[in-house]
């Protein structure tokens, strides 16, 4: 009769361990499975704020080019309304104007400046040409 209920203690004492176990087993596994769980949503947010400050500074950017387009409008309006006032002012005179080398010099610099500003991005073409000297007789 002892050994019976030994063997029935020893037989529950088995059972609750091996219980007791493949609980315990199955909880880590879960806790591993939330922990995994969690660290991807954190990496999930950090990728999600990481890529909403790209689009801000795209967004940023986009409005500096725009601003600068519309700058660089503005100035060509400008000059070219300053260069037909001034031929128009001068019409009459440049029936038989034969350009000096100095003013030849001008033009080739004006040129020059034109392709560096239309070669070197909307940085460079917004640069003012340096001042026209006084012009001297010749």
């Amino acid at each position: 009769m002892i050994a019976r209920w030994i063997v029935a203690v020893l037989l529950s004492s088995l059972l609750t361990g091996a219980g007791t176990y493949f609980w315990g087993y199955h909880h880590g596994e879960t806790a591993v499975q939330a922990k995994t769980s969690a660290a991807t949503v954190t990496k999930l947010g950090e990728a999600l704020a990481e890529h909403a400050g790209l689009v801000r500074d795209s967004k940023a950017a986009s409005l500096r080019i725009s601003q600068l387009l519309a700058d660089k409008a503005e100035f060509d309006q400008q000059t070219t309304q300053e260069l037909r006032d001034a031929l128009d002012e001068n019409a009459g005179l440049r029936a038989d104007l034969r350009y000096s080398e100095r003013v030849m010099q001008q033009l080739v610099a004006a040129r020059e400046r034109a392709i560096k500003a239309a070669t070197g991005g909307l940085g460079n073409a917004m640069q003012r040409p340096p001042p026209i000297p006084d012009q001297r007789p010749e």
